[in-house]
């Protein structure tokens, strides 16, 4: 009994635990939706009631102040979900004790085949069939009783000795033994409803709470796989272009035929992270992010040339790089040819540019379906360049510069020749 309290005492702070955790990262949630994503929530109001004392209890740093940094942010919440996966296991363990006391005291059978839940109502409907008995026989005892009483009336009156002290004390022994029995069979009813009652409520709390916690948990999970790549990646290519050495590719030359499915360049296929397994495969953004960090990424791509051609089966082919996510391009010149068989994105530097594309030159043959451009088939920001090309395109946006460039970049102080064709589509 006392083991069963114990553990149902644990269980309720166990659970007051995995509240006080899953709430603190619901407001950690906001706070960082209102540093990197476009929540705009009021941090103090939303703060739960009770946050002073769970921050006097567990540490939970409530102050928005104090968490001005990513860093701060990481670990708060890193905290938050390590209470509440503690709390979960302590649960867990608190559920399985109980369940082990109700199968070992009241389930287990002795030798007989008999749990002491068996004896108890046989008990009960022992002593029930007791008081239906003795119902009858008082019944009985009553007309008895009327006629002795109206015989005894009908005579003299009679003449009876004292009750001896002794006799009195052995009688409200008797009714004082009669009375303590009486009180024990109560407060067994009693705890018998009480923890029957106990246990089905304590497991539909457990149930209830299991529920909160699954539905937080896909919320937070939510939030994490809706943030953008950009959110989690720095490009920071631009940053000391010339002097930098990690990431970067400096004065090379090609001269060689090169052929491949996607993403074919010259020099170089992608710039770019890879998440896909199959590295063939489109490039896409990010499937799955982490809250835990932020990535600082730098790709070059510099004074480099290439006189070969350039053939892609699908999307993405340029004479100096099929595919740029990311990173900068500059002073490099494309002289090759670069083709697309089935697919878009043909550019005489880069096929698809969500970069830079600085000071280059172009002077090939370019050939596909839509996004054909004498510099980028699409770009983002494109400055400086210069072409001389021959363009092939049997679909949209063909342009001497670039077939398209996106709506939230720039192209400035670049030349063209050519006869038909304008610069950006």
């Amino acid at each position: 009994k006392t083991a069963f309290k114990d553990a149902a005492k644990d269980l309720s702070v166990s659970s007051d635990q995995l509240n006080a955790a899953m709430d603190y990262c619901a407001w950690l949630m906001k706070v960082m939706d209102n540093a990197y994503g476009t929540g705009s929530y009021d941090l103090i109001a939303s703060r739960p009631d009770n946050w002073q004392q769970m921050s006097d209890k567990y540490g939970y740093e409530y102050n928005p102040d104090n968490l001005g940094t990513y860093e701060s942010q990481r670990d708060a919440l890193l905290k938050g979900m390590g209470d509440a996966a503690k709390a979960i296991g302590a649960i867990s363990g608190d559920i399985s004790t109980m369940t082990k006391i109700i199968n070992l005291y009241y389930l287990t059978e002795d030798s007989t085949g008999h749990t002491r839940l068996d004896y108890m109502s046989a008990a009960f409907k022992n002593a029930f069939d007791a008081l239906k008995a003795s119902s009858g026989n008082f019944s009985t005892g009553m007309s008895y009783l009327d006629q002795v009483t109206k015989y005894l009336a009908s005579n003299d009156p009679l003449d009876l000795p004292d009750i001896s002290s002794d006799y009195r004390t052995a009688m409200e022994q008797m009714f004082d033994d009669l009375g303590s029995i009486s009180a024990g069979l109560s407060r067994l009813s009693v705890e018998t409803a009480t923890y029957s009652n106990q246990i089905v409520s304590d497991m539909k709390a457990v149930n209830d709470q299991f529920n909160v916690v699954m539905m937080r948990l896909c919320d937070i999970l939510e939030l994490a796989l809706s943030k953008d790549k950009k959110d989690i990646i720095e490009d920071v290519s631009e940053e000391e272009l010339s002097s930098t050495t990690d990431g970067k590719v400096y004065n090379c030359d090609n001269y060689g035929k090169v052929d491949g499915d996607v993403n074919v360049g010259g020099v170089a296929g992608t710039m770019d992270i890879e998440y896909d397994f199959d590295p063939e495969s489109d490039s896409n953004v990010i499937k799955d992010s982490t809250l835990t960090a932020k990535y600082f990424t730098k790709c070059v791509l510099l004074d480099s040339k290439n006189y070969g051609d350039a053939t892609s089966r699908k999307d993405c082919a340029g004479a100096i790089c099929g595919y740029a996510d990311l990173g900068v391009i500059s002073g490099c010149e494309g002289y090759g040819t670069a083709e697309s068989t089935a697919g878009d994105y043909v550019g005489g530097v880069v096929g698809q540019s969500k970069g830079s594309v600085r000071n280059s030159f172009a002077k090939s043959e370019l050939t596909g379906r839509n996004y054909i451009g004498g510099i980028a088939g699409y770009g983002m920001n494109v400055s400086g360049c210069n072409t001389l090309v021959n363009l092939n395109g049997s679909g949209n946006c063909v342009g001497t510069i670039a077939g398209e460039i996106d709506p939230d970049g720039s192209a400035s102080d670049n030349y063209f020749v050519h006869e038909t064709e304008a610069g950006i589509d």
